[in-house]
């Protein structure tokens, strides 16, 4: 998924799946969106609430969005604790 859109629309974006019943993608791609993570927290709390409740994840691929080490950490570790063979 790609958009191009503001931090302030990711953030609602991902605000609006983190409320969701959606709990049982098996594959997540989020491309090219540097604009709601490159040197942004916003868009990180929905996000990681929403990889939380993906207990069957499989692939999860987040190329070219600027995220830090730490936020890529972050992702890792929400992954990892609910979805543990998941290839990110």
């Amino acid at each position: 998924m790609w958009t191009h859109t503001s931090s302030s629309y990711g953030a609602q974006f991902l605000q609006t799946l983190a409320d969701s019943e959606c709990n049982q993608l098996t594959i997540i791609k989020i491309y090219d969106e540097g604009k709601w993570f490159r040197n942004i927290e916003e868009c990180m709390g929905p996000l990681l609430t929403f990889l939380a409740k993906q207990t069957g994840l499989q692939l999860l691929i987040m190329n070219h969005n600027g995220l830090s080490d730490v936020q890529k950490d972050q992702i890792r570790q929400a992954v990892t604790d609910n979805a543990p063979n998941c290839n990110i």
